[in-house]
């Protein structure tokens, strides 16, 4: 899926805005088809799209199905957090990290949010703006 400027910028202003920073986007690096590798553990991840700002990341992963399993495309989301997490958190032991995720489907978005002692996982809105903003129900792992 090809992502128009204006879809990446509102993404981004929402997720980062609710992380407490201003978005400057000339400080932004937008990636696309990302495969991250933890030698460590070996194992590779995939995303659509890695947005980062300050140290800060969004993962999107495109939903390949136009129905509500998920259950493949959020396992992927899932692995392409951890790997982005785990190489901030060798960096910074004590750091409080966390990565954003997006898993935009065409029925459903789902958003995550994975941090160094729990995962959050948003139940899924019909908008991707919407949801971010107001995600209503929360499923807490960890």
């Amino acid at each position: 899926m090809k992502w128009a400027d204006d879809d990446i910028k509102e993404l981004t202003r929402i997720v980062f805005r609710h992380a407490g920073n201003s978005v400057d986007y000339t400080k932004m690096k937008v990636e696309s088809e990302v495969h991250l590798i933890n030698k460590e553990l070996n194992v590779t991840g995939r995303a659509n799209m890695v947005i980062s700002k300050n140290g800060q990341h969004l993962v999107v992963v495109d939903c390949k199905r136009a129905g509500i399993d998920y259950s493949k495309d959020t396992a992927q989301i899932m692995l392409a957090a951890e790997i982005l997490l785990t190489e901030k958190l060798k960096n910074d032991e004590s750091s409080s990290a966390g990565i954003d995720g997006l898993l935009a489907g065409s029925v459903a978005w789902i958003w995550l949010r994975l941090g160094s002692t729990e995962g959050r996982f948003y139940i899924p809105g019909t908008s991707p703006c919407s949801s971010a903003m107001h995600p209503g129900a929360e499923v807490v792992v960890g």
